[in-house]
Parts: structure tokens; sequence; C-alpha cells
């Protein structure tokens, strides 16, 4: 009768390392979510995972309240896109309206364009640019004497990425979504995060609901000063992170994609970061780092994890006897 073979001794595995949850590229697209303004160029890491080119542009100024009393600067990050095409609109100290306004023939409405490497003519059908935006930021901090500052504040992304223009102050400070806020020389940020599926395909508009380059802001702020007679200024940074693809776009890099990373920080993002707030970039990013991880956990990222760690564990404690079972017939 033949003996069974002899089996080495037994060795213990090395423990299973334990995984954070998120991917690096998911772990990048949530933190560049949260800090377009010094973030990492990330990609966002969903299909099509095709090699791209990102590019982070911006647009800086300053907005003051006029003579009813309001100011406002507002945002559409799938114009930040080209350099020749309006993507922000901001009010002076003679603005007479009273709502977001996108029409520079009104008196006091002013408007702006982002340092995109790119032009409206780049981006079309066939071998010209399409494009989509990763991440965008509007950030706002008074900028005046402190005996004048006052006021309120009110601070707003669309859920549904709505039109803004002919909306006012009072119709804003009745929204879920808006949040108010005193005015300081600290930063007070607006985050976009994509809310349709449209926003995450490679498009040359970007993801524009509109589908044109014709103004469609969904993000800004809006300021009740104390006087009429004493308008008080602030200062704007608009921040864009770009996804770029197609034959004439240069420094094409690969990009991954993650489906349940990237699942996990969209779900944090849409739920921490929907509102205006106060954070500074940094501690925004780490904030839905971290939340992204518990949301990772709790699903597809997590439950993949756990099953890792839970076969090797078994494999450790009973792969040695089933061998030695196995060899038994041989």
């Amino acid at each position: 009768m033949r003996q069974a073979a002899r089996l080495p001794q037994r060795t213990r595995l090395p423990a299973p390392t334990k995984r954070a949850g998120l991917s690096v590229p998911a772990t990048q697209y949530a933190q560049s979510l949260a800090n377009p303004f010094t973030g990492p160029l990330a990609s966002v890491p969903d299909f099509p995972s095709v090699p791209s080119r990102r590019l982070r542009v911006y647009s800086r100024g300053f907005f003051s309240t006029g003579t009813a009393n309001i100011g406002f600067v507002c945002a559409a990050p799938p114009m930040a896109s080209r350099a020749d095409v309006d993507s922000v609109w901001y009010s002076s100290s003679s603005f007479a309206g009273t709502y977001f306004d996108t029409n520079t023939a009104s008196v006091g409405a002013w408007s702006g364009r982002t340092n995109s490497d790119y032009s409206n003519a780049d981006y079309g059908p066939g071998t010209l640019l399409r494009g989509r935006i990763v991440s965008s930021g509007l950030r706002i901090r008074y900028s005046a004497t402190n005996l004048n500052r006052g006021g309120t504040v009110l601070g707003l992304v669309t859920p549904n990425h709505n039109l803004l223009t002919s909306i006012t102050f009072n119709v804003a400070d009745n929204y879920e979504c808006s949040a108010r806020f005193t005015p300081s020389t600290k930063w007070q940020t607006l985050n976009y995060c994509p809310v349709t599926q449209e926003e995450l395909m490679f498009d040359i508009y970007c993801g524009a609901a509109n589908g044109t380059t014709s103004p469609f802001p969904y993000m800004g702020f809006i300021v009740q000063s104390p006087e009429p007679t004493i308008p008080i200024t602030f200062q704007f940074e608009y921040y864009s992170v770009l996804e770029v693809q197609g034959i004439n776009a240069r420094g094409l890099v690969p990009s991954l994609a993650d489906p349940a990373g990237f699942a996990a920080v969209q779900t944090a993002a849409q739920m921490s970061m929907m509102r205006p707030h106060e954070k500074t970039p940094e501690a925004s990013a780490k904030a839905l780092v971290e939340h992204a991880h518990q949301v990772a956990s709790h699903t597809i990222s997590g439950w993949v994890s756990n099953a890792t760690s839970s076969a090797l564990k078994w494999v450790e404690s009973e792969g040695a006897s089933i061998l030695t079972t196995v060899a038994s017939f041989l």
C-alpha cells in the first residue's frame, strides 16, 4: 500500500496586508474633488479609462456689492475648458440688480475667462478635443476694511446643476442647498460634484447641461451688504481640473479605472460636499478621503477586502490539513 508523501513542516503564512479600501486613483480623485485649487491632477477613475491630458485652469478677480445692496459671483465649470468663452460672472459696485446676472450688458455685471490652453475651436467631433470636468471649486474671501465688514454671504450649488441666473438673494436663502456665512477673511468654498452620467463622459462641451457654450452657471455666492452706499468687496478664485483627449491633445498619460472606489468617492462627496463650507482645502480633502474609506468599507471595495482577508485566514488554518488528506490519495 502506497503511503502518503511526507509534507514539509507547516509554516505560518504572513498576516494579510490591511487594505485601505480605496485605490490610489480613487484616493487622488477624492483629493482633487475636495481641493481643485492645489490638489492632484487626477483623472476620473471610471470607464472609459483612456489616456488623457490633465490640466488645471483658473480665473481670479474681485467682486463688490452694488447700489441695491447685492453682489454676486457665479461659475459654469464646463466652460472653464475654453480660454475664449466666459465661465465666471460677477458684479461691481455699480451693479443695480438683485440676482445672479450673466448678461454683461447689464450695468455693473462683468464676466471672466480661464487661462485654459484651448479655445472653443479646439473642441469638436472627429480629430478635435473632447473633455470632462474632474473637479472644480469657487471660493471667496472678504477683502475690504474691517470697519465695513458686515452683511450676509449665501453660497450654493444647485443639486441638479440647474441654472442660477435670475435667482435673488431671498429665493436662494430659502433653498436647502444654500448656506449662510458672515463675511470673512478666510476662504469660503463651493465644490463641484458630478450629478449625471453625461458629466462623466468625454464630450465636446465637457458635460454642459445646455449642450452649448452659452452661460449656464450653477455654483455661486450672492452677498447682501448692510448699506447700499458702502459697497463691500470680495476676492474670488475659480479653479477647475480638466481631462481632455483627442488626436491633437499632447502630453497624454494613462488613466486607471476603479469603479468600486469611484462609487465610494462619489457617494461620500454627495453626502458631504454638496453644501458650501469654510474648511481649508487640505482639511476638506482629508475629510472626504476618510469619509470615502468608510463608505468603501460598507460597499464592494470593503467586501472584496474582507473576503480576501477571510480567505487568507482560512488557508492558513485549514490549508495544511486539506493538503494532507489530498496527498494520502496520491
